[in-house]
């Protein structure tokens, strides 16, 4: 968001909330050991985290131009405004992977392009979780073949047996 500074999750109050899964109440900001300025008119602040399966995915944080602006019932009504962020954080992301798979099953029932078909997939998956190194490989008799994700220069070499690496593990599974 504009003008808002992104920071570290390592720093400040809004850190320590991340590290611990704790709330931080703070009366005089000044007398704060996480305490990181970034505005000059706070003087106190709460911050809470903002769980999802018991893990912190965001911070919650108000201040105040005024000492010991917010006590324990401001920090209850805070957390409880962090479940509801987090239940709403948690059903974006969930419509956005929607939308992908969506997007992949069009694609999938209107092409009959399986390179281009297996590209999207590989590519709409990389967005999803967030890599940039995905192979598909197509199981071809005892062998993984790469079909998605490897030079065409360098597929022999890149050709696995039923049982190598993780890849081939996988198929041996099957």
């Amino acid at each position: 968001v504009e003008g808002m500074g992104t920071y570290n999750i390592d720093e400040g109050i809004m850190g320590y909330v991340v590290a611990t899964g704790r709330p931080r109440l703070v009366g005089d900001v000044k007398r704060d050991e996480y305490y990181k300025m970034c505005n000059e008119t706070t003087i106190s602040e709460l911050a809470v985290p903002i769980k999802y399966n018991s893990k912190c995915i965001g911070v919650l944080n108000v201040e105040s131009s005024k000492e010991n602006a917010f006590n324990k019932s401001d920090r209850d009504v805070l957390m409880a405004m962090a479940d509801f962020a987090a239940s709403a954080i948690n059903n974006a992301r969930h419509h956005e992977e929607l939308k992908i798979l969506r997007e992949i099953d069009q694609k999938i029932t209107s092409s009959l392009d399986l390179i281009e078909t297996l590209s999207l997939i590989r590519d709409k998956a990389s967005e999803l979780i967030n890599t940039n190194d995905i192979r598909i490989r197509l199981l071809e008799g005892s062998k993984l073949i790469p079909v998605v994700g490897v030079e065409q220069s360098q597929i022999s070499a890149a050709t696995w047996e039923i049982g190598e690496c993780i890849a081939g593990k996988a198929a041996e599974d099957r």
